[in-house]
């Protein structure tokens, strides 16, 4: 490490004289950023001069040329840039001050001060260490420019701002939008501590009356009729838990009671010494009136737990104890919080563990693999906030749910999935967030199905409109659009979101999101495919068939034949004996390449808006086609 007048920098080879002299007489600035990077200095081993400067600036410069004057140019490139800092870093906190957000704390929200591109500055604060529920947010600003970049949480694309009060804006709505999704959740305690009208009596047992005790040590004398009474006298909350115990009361040997709270979700032993039955009861009183304010603050704690699972699409009372396997569980853990179990038999199992903690938004998830039987934590993350607790789990499920049944069944119609990766495209071209969220139904035995997929687009402008897409797999043909403004009101603190339900057609509904994304690039969105068509290799007829769609703009789901025995068998007993076959949403399948076919697909499939240039080709491994109304041969290879 070499130290000049204040140019720190580090050296991998030997310097010359008169480069080592140069950067001795280099003056540092003070440093405004938070990490600005080191300086390297080196040379080549093609005997040429290498430099780095603050991470940013790089060079490498013949030392036969005038090295002095670039590297003095860029020396000078970075002292007027750290010069003009302090005010664009003035002017990012600016914007942030004028949201209202208490950013005193600096431990608190953890700034991190860096270079842009362009000679601007980015300024991250941390809104999590404040204790609440807003997302992380990047101001970036440049000089002699008032438009302001925003990044939320570190993960998205830069959305541009034309002022500064307009990213202000910006940010206060994301902030709105997310602590109305935290009050989903909300952390409160049940308030009938004091209303018994609904508590159950104690249900325990006297292991004296047992042949065999429950513990190790013998318990053969009677509880003393004292005792009895009192616990005959005792009530608790109704328990949220799925798994319950009845208490156990038991003398041992040497006169001392042992004894466990399980009813009020306690059921560690405890141990009195002897004494009079009084000093016993008052003990137990202690303990008993804390567990049931435990258990009081249980129900609330299960309650969100079971609106994460609901979030994630799945009931759980079709999951109590069906008798085949699949079930849920609910279970006091020993910190004062909730853990909520759910085991089937060809899903992946999912524990949630919520904390106790009124200030704590953020749960624990792990999940179960059955091809890789061990538990870990989901996506390597031990908390996750509700929402993405919920996203995280309706994902795995649905990748689940997409696969087959162990009997080769589909669980879901092609035509909903058709729509949901449109909508998928759609979002991402029009760079919107998307949220894919299914809802699932126990059929019985161990099957779990999609029963309906809900789709939410939202512009990362969050100033802009949502838009919700549900479609049901009962009737994949109809989707039910629903938009949203998000809008809020200052004097109640509240958002609210008027909603339209409106059933469309699936092409219809595509148009409406179109209308609601007008940015995104339409030429390569296709609707949901018009067809499906199944291939065989060295196939002519199929190629000349994808051709025709291709040239027409039509976009066709291509399946490989060879994947799907279970088509040809299928086709065979149709009486279709050559490929392609080409399978139409209304359950009609032809085969061979037939352009009349075709051009009266292509006819039925024309969007409102038409489609430029040539639609993409999928390749997937999807299921079969849907029931045969009728079949259409034309010329092609054999099956």
């Amino acid at each position: 490490m070499e130290q000049g007048r204040k140019l720190t920098y580090i050296e991998r080879s030997d310097l010359p004289d008169d480069v080592r002299e140069h950067l001795d007489t280099l003056i540092e600035p003070h440093n405004p950023f938070s990490f600005p990077g080191g300086n390297f200095v080196g040379i080549t081993p093609q005997g040429k001069l290498h430099y780095v400067l603050y991470g940013d600036t790089e060079r490498i410069v013949d030392l036969d040329d005038d090295w002095r004057q670039q590297l003095d140019a860029d020396w000078q490139n970075i002292q007027q840039r750290w010069e003009s800092a302090p005010a664009l870093i003035d002017r990012a906190w600016q914007i942030l001050t004028n949201t209202g957000k208490d950013l005193s704390d600096r431990d608190a929200i953890n700034p991190s001060i860096m270079p842009a591109n362009n000679d601007g500055v980015s300024l991250s604060i941390e809104i999590f260490g404040l204790g609440s529920s807003p997302s992380d947010v990047t101001v970036t600003v440049w000089p002699n420019d008032q438009a302001v970049g925003l990044i939320f949480n570190q993960d998205g694309d830069q959305q541009l701002y034309m002022t500064a009060d307009d990213a202000t804006q910006a940010i206060n709505n994301r902030w709105q939008h997310d602590i109305q999704i935290a009050r989903g959740y909300p952390i409160e305690t049940l308030s009938n501590a004091d209303e018994r009208a609904d508590w159950v009596p104690l249900d325990y047992r006297d292991l004296s009356s047992d042949r065999r005790s429950l513990w190790e040590e013998r318990c053969d004398q009677p509880l003393p009729e004292e005792l009895r009474a009192y616990l005959d006298g005792l009530t608790h909350p109704p328990s949220p838990y799925t798994v319950t115990e009845p208490a156990a009361f038991g003398i041992i040997p040497g006169g001392g009671l042992r004894y466990d709270l399980a009813p009020v979700g306690d059921s560690r032993p405890r141990y009195l010494a002897p004494a009079p039955v009084e000093t016993w009861i008052e003990s137990i009183s202690t303990e008993w009136d804390t567990g049931c304010q435990h258990l009081l603050e249980a129900h609330d704690l299960v309650a969100r737990a079971r609106d994460i699972m609901n979030d994630a699409g799945i009931d759980l009372e079709q999951f109590r104890y069906d008798g085949a396997g699949a079930r849920y569980q609910v279970r006091p853990r020993s910190d004062g919080g909730v853990s909520l179990a759910l085991y089937t038999s060809d899903m992946p199992d999912f524990l949630i563990r919520v904390f106790a903690d009124p200030a704590e938004f953020r749960v624990g998830v792990t999940w179960l693999d059955h091809e890789r039987p061990e538990w870990h934590a989901l996506q390597d993350e031990q908390l996750l906030s509700p929402y993405s607790a919920a996203r995280a789990i309706s994902s795995a499920w649905r990748d689940a749910a997409l696969g087959p049944h162990p009997d080769g069944i589909p669980r879901t119609d092609d035509r909903v999935e058709a729509l949901t990766r449109w909508a998928q495209s759609q979002g991402a071209l029009a760079g919107a967030e998307v949220d894919i969220r299914s809802r699932f139904r126990n059929a019985g035995g161990d099957r779990v199905e999609i029963s309906s997929s809900r789709i939410k687009i939202s512009p990362r402008d969050v100033s802009r409109q949502s838009m919700v897409l549900e479609i049901t797999a009962d009737d994949p043909g109809t989707v039910t659009v629903v938009e949203w403004d998000v809008a809020w009101d200052p004097e109640s603190d509240v958002a609210w979101n008027p909603e339209s339900r409106e059933p469309l057609p699936v092409r219809e509904a595509m148009e409406k999101v179109r209308q609601a994304f007008p940015d995104a690039t339409t030429a390569v969105l296709d609707p949901a495919p018009a067809a499906t068509v199944y291939t065989k290799e060295d196939c002519i007829a199929c190629e000349m068939t994808k051709k025709q769609f291709a040239r027409a703009g039509v976009s066709v789901d291509v399946v490989r034949l060879e994947d799907h025995p279970e088509v040809v068998e299928r086709a065979r007993e149709m009486g279709l004996m050559s490929a392609p076959l080409v399978a139409t949403p209304d359950g009609r399948m032809t085969a061979g390449f037939d352009p009349q076919r075709i051009r009266d697909i292509v006819a039925a499939s024309s969007p409102a808006a038409p489609a430029v240039g040539r639609g993409p080709e999928r390749l997937r491994s999807g299921a079969g086609p849907a029931r045969p109304l009728g079949e259409v041969r034309g010329r092609g290879v054999g099956l």
